[in-house]
């Protein structure tokens, strides 16, 4: 009876010296894991900078394009005619939200509503 206790005690004990070394792999995965989530979290943010950054750049150049137009484009649809350069002014409201006005003539506004 006491050598099966033995017996019995010492494959439990191995059995529990399995588990506390897998329980170490997993723990030693984890912060692996952990670290390489803080990797991607820093990396995603560059590239959402970066993309930005592009996207301000392809609108700006977009706008400045339809910029040039705009002139022809009033006097076409609304039968206003642009005498001076246009230029181009940002708003900001007291609710945080902006505006580009593009012209100011005759007391008419001419913008597009743009929030950054």
């Amino acid at each position: 009876m006491v050598e099966e206790l033995a017996q019995t005690q010492k494959k439990t004990e191995e059995r529990l010296g399995r588990v506390e070394a897998a329980v170490e792999q997993l723990a030693q995965a984890q912060k692996r894991t952990e670290e390489e989530l803080c990797s991607l979290v820093r990396e995603h943010a560059k590239t959402r900078e970066m993309v930005a950054g592009l996207s301000d750049t392809v609108g700006y150049g977009l706008e400045n394009q339809a910029y040039k137009a705009l002139p022809r484009l009033l006097e076409r649809d609304f039968d206003l005619k642009i005498k001076d350069r246009l230029a181009r002014r940002y708003i900001v409201y007291k609710d945080g939200k902006e505006d580009k006005e593009y012209a100011r003539q005759k007391g008419i506004k001419v913008y597009y509503s743009y929030e950054f």
